[in-house]
């Protein structure tokens, strides 16, 4: 549940429209043209290219595919259909061609939308002189194509690796298949499958385990496979998740040279549900006018002293109503709170709560009130902060290094980093039982040697009365008298 836009405060609403950098994309960066499926007589239900491509496109908006590559096999031309109504629709295009190499490699070209004009000239320039054809092989090896596709300003995916039908890994074999597998100029292959279900013979290879075909830089495995209508955009196989801070050609290069980071597959684990920052505003105070668009994953601040990076972490201290650990750390937040931020400073912080279901609050805090939390109809609601977004944990510069001299707050520290026995509650629960019936056993103990102490005080006494009954004969006296009983 969020905000709707006319219920959010112009500067909260003017927040999110601000840049807030990197994200990840849903990319499917294999379609396939109306032309293609006609070409190669592919099965559709769709009667016109105008159907095929409404089709394509309200799929894409459907689950969310912000990105698309349109790569018919050395053809530009009958893509453009698809290309603008895409545009026209907010998804973004790469349009290029699927290159078939000498060698019989497949490649997917993607070009900049600046380029478009030269695709035709790039066609030829894989010397390809025949479009009748119905799917042409290049005049280029494929170490000539991924340097050619270099110097276009293009970027080349090894398309289905793991195919027969032009797939790399595949295809060729021994020191041809290492030598395009590890060139400089391959940043990325495309799978339709997860890395894990690959057969022993290429899992070593995706994974850079592989010693013949070891590389420096791992090559990026993306999910990119043939859609031909809209029941295959939808299968995972078909698109996978890129972090780029814009869609472009140098974007994608960026994103394939770190894709530990930028790369997710649909087979990958995915992430738990958490808060979430999405926006913060000040008006009055040292940061008066300043507003933060935070990016949904990580946000670094950068800056020189003295140009507001503790105010904004203090800010996000005081207006979540948190308390610094550490006795120096609150005396520097007190401090910026009432000479940085001043007293009248308003602060407000939209966030986003995963707790039962999704919501999104704002929360304002005016120095030196307490924060309020209003809902999506601007209601004021009777909750703290952190009953909303709980867990949250805020450190000003230096704070960890104080928190580190008091043995108690340094194992509260790293107490997160410790692994968790998930049976430890179930472990605890039968302990406490235990003790509970020790010390029941203890206290019935405890009251038998009670018993037995206020026995054993008689015991002197008794003790002299029985010497005094021997000092005065009583003994032998009992003795004689038993026998005369015994004789009557």
């Amino acid at each position: 549940m969020t905000f709707k836009t006319n219920l959010l405060p112009r500067h909260i609403e003017a927040t999110l429209g601000l840049p807030n950098g990197a994200r990840f994309y849903r990319c499917a960066l294999q379609v396939n043209p109306f032309a293609y499926l006609e070409r190669h007589d592919k099965k559709t239900s769709f009667q016109s290219e105008d159907e095929y491509n409404n089709a394509i496109v309200d799929t894409c908006l459907e689950i969310g595919i912000k990105v698309i590559a349109v790569t018919d096999h050395y053809r530009v031309k009958d893509s453009m259909s698809l290309v603008r109504k895409a545009r026209d629709a907010g998804i973004s295009v790469f349009n290029g061609f699927e290159a078939s190499t000498k060698d019989g490699i497949h490649f997917l070209c993607l070009f900049d939308d600046d380029k478009e004009e030269f695709l035709e000239r790039y066609i030829g320039d894989c010397r390809i002189y025949n479009d009748n054809e119905l799917s042409p092989t290049g005049g280029l090896d494929s170490i000539e194509l991924l340097k050619t596709a270099r110097e276009w300003g293009a970027l080349c995916i090894a398309a289905h690796v793991l195919s027969g039908s032009g797939g790399l890994l595949r295809k060729l074999s021994g020191q041809s298949r290492a030598n395009v597998w590890k060139s400089s100029d391959l940043l990325a292959c495309a799978i339709n499958s997860s890395v894990e279900s690959a057969s022993d013979k290429f899992r070593p290879i995706l994974q850079n385990k592989d010693e013949q075909h070891k590389r420096i830089h791992p090559l990026a495995i993306i999910n990119a496979s043939d859609v031909n209508g809209p029941e295959d955009l939808k299968k995972d196989c078909a698109s996978c998740f890129i972090r780029m801070s814009n869609v472009s050609v140098e974007a994608l290069r960026q994103a394939f040279l770190d894709p530990e980071s930028r790369i997710r597959l649909h087979s990958d684990p995915q992430r738990e549900p958490h808060s979430e920052l999405l926006a913060m505003t000040w008006e009055g105070g040292f940061l008066s006018d300043t507003s933060i668009h935070f990016n949904e994953n990580l946000n670094v601040l950068i800056g020189g002293r003295g140009t507001g990076k503790s105010t904004v972490i203090e800010s996000i201290r005081y207006v979540l109503g948190l308390k610094a650990l550490g006795e120096e750390a609150r005396r520097t937040n007190d401090g910026i709170v009432n000479h940085v931020l001043k007293p009248g400073t308003k602060i407000s912080l939209l966030v986003k709560s995963h707790k039962l279901s999704e919501h999104e609050y704002l929360i304002e805090r005016t120095v030196p009130n307490p924060p309020v939390v209003k809902n999506k109809n601007g209601e004021v609601l009777p909750v703290s902060p952190n009953k909303i977004i709980p867990g949250v944990e805020v450190f000003g510069q230096h704070e960890i290094s104080e928190l580190t001299g008091s043995p108690e707050k340094l194992t509260f520290l790293l107490e997160r980093f410790a692994d968790r026995d998930i049976s430890l509650s179930e472990k605890k629960a039968k302990l406490q039982l235990e003790l509970s019936r020790s010390r029941t056993r203890i206290i019935d103990v405890r009251k038998e040697i009670r018993t037995l102490d206020e026995r054993l005080e008689f015991l002197p006494s008794l003790e002299e009365t029985h010497r005094q009954f021997q000092q005065a004969g009583l003994e032998e006296r009992l003795k004689e008298k038993s026998m005369i009983i015994k004789e009557e």
